[in-house]
Formats: structure tokens, sequence, C-alpha cells
């Protein structure tokens, strides 16, 4: 697997779980296509990559959850509860892939303010994927 198939494999587990994938230069136009929730799934970037025939790539991937939120709604526990299980669920998904050896450094961080114009409630996940490529 590589970058582009791990952006895939991301937007696909994101789509699973009811969100509209998409990534940050199409943003606005699928939020006006499609509306909320969005996946917005970031360019995976290499870490640091280890052997020569047997390559063990590590990624930092990093994916934005955002749902429909009253501004009143946006930080209380319930909403945030569902973002973060969703977060957790997405990771738990990749770890499951046979071309994954290990997902780590799993983080999240709660949006204060909205990402978009559309008044959501948002929840950044990242986390350190490493994976086996064989040339």
């Amino acid at each position: 697997m590589n970058c582009n198939s791990l952006m895939e494999a991301l937007q696909t587990i994101s789509a699973s779980l009811g969100y509209t994938p998409t990534t940050l230069s199409q943003l606005h136009q699928t939020l006006h296509q499609s509306g909320l929730p969005i996946a917005l799934v970031r360019a995976p970037k290499i870490v640091s990559i280890e052997g020569e025939r047997e390559r063990r790539v590590e990624y930092k991937v990093v994916v934005n959850l955002l749902i429909d939120s009253k501004p009143e709604e946006r930080l209380c526990p319930e909403v945030m509860s569902r973002l973060a299980a969703d977060g957790e669920q997405l990771l738990r998904t990749l770890s499951e892939r046979s071309d994954v050896l290990s997902v780590g450094r799993m983080g999240m961080e709660i949006h204060s303010r909205p990402l978009t114009v559309a008044g959501d409630a948002a929840i950044m996940i990242s986390a350190s994927v490493v994976m086996l490529e064989c040339k």
C-alpha cells in the first residue's frame, strides 16, 4: 500500500461510517453538494522508511470529522462522544486491514470553532500508521 491507497482506504472507511469523504481543496464544493457529515481526509505524510526489500513505512494520518450541530450543542458531551466513537472506529477498522502493521500514537482534538460556514461540530483524528511495502 502506498500513500494514495492509504488515503483511499481512509476515505472508504469514512464513507462506511456515514461521512462524505473529501479533501481540503474540495471541502466547500462537497459541503454544498452533499452537506454534513463530512470526513476531511488529509494526505498522509511519510514519517520514516526502514528497510530495502521489505520497507516499513510510517505515515502520519489526519482526518477531521464534521457533523451538523447547533452552536449551543457544538461542545456538548453527546456530540463529542459521537465524534470520538466514530474516530475510534475509523482507526480500529484501518488497523484491521491486512496491509497495516500497526496504528499508534492516536490522538483526538476537539475543534472549539466550526471549520465551515455551515456551523459544524468537528474533531481531528490523528495517528501513526506503519505499513509493509514489498519491492
